[in-house]
């Protein structure tokens, strides 16, 4: 098997993974403490995103990955309340179907800037995001993605259904991002201002 068929089942591995969270979002920096009810706190999440959620279209609310050091240390929760945790780990809301996955997402978009104090929660503020679930993978390859796209000055990097795109301007075209190879190799060919990228993907 050649490099390239290596490469490409890869790829077909990769993307049919990324498939199985085609029904999630995960919102990191929430407030995180012992008792927690993330069910509520979902609901007053959407409700400030103006998204009311049906019971029925909620199948699974949890924390993923390890947890993190608690109490302790400086930058930590003093005044947070018993149990509350510094560094939270990222909660995945699982739908039962994709229509209210992304009526979610669409308002998370519109209305940037939610905070932990707008949902009364314990502890210092901090940022809430609410983004698409990727892979272990592409949330690495979206990470540098980004990275490289401060860099370079791509005003838009962001993802769509699992694939990641960049996009230098309203009027250049889309840059489907499908490994770190198309990253290394956009920074190798950065062209000048207005020119199109000699691998570019028209993909909307």
């Amino acid at each position: 098997m050649s490099s390239n068929q290596v490469l490409e089942l890869r790829q077909v591995l990769a993307d049919k993974e990324q498939r199985h969270f085609l029904k999630d979002v995960e919102i990191t920096g929430l407030t995180e403490s012992n008792g927690e009810n993330l069910t509520q706190v979902v609901n007053v999440l959407s409700n400030k995103l103006g998204v009311q959620l049906d019971p029925r279209d909620v199948d699974d609310v949890r924390r993923v990955g390890a947890r993190g050091g608690g109490g302790g240390g400086s930058g930590g929760s003093g005044g947070a309340g018993a149990g509350a945790m510094e560094r939270p780990r990222p909660v995945v809301l699982t739908f039962t179907r994709r229509a209210p996955r992304d009526q979610l997402l669409r308002a998370a978009k519109v209305r940037r800037g939610l905070t932990t104090d707008m949902l009364e929660l314990a502890g210092n503020s901090r940022r809430v995001y609410v983004n698409e679930h990727l892979t272990r993978e592409n949330r690495v390859l979206f990470s540098k993605a980004r990275a490289l796209g401060a860099e370079l000055k791509f005003k838009y990097v962001w993802t769509s259904n699992g694939n990641i795109f960049m996009r230098r301007s309203e009027t250049s075209s889309v840059l489907r991002v499908t490994s770190e190879a198309t990253l290394e190799k956009l920074g190798k060919e950065l062209p000048q201002k207005n020119e199109p990228f000699p691998f570019q993907n028209n993909t909307n």
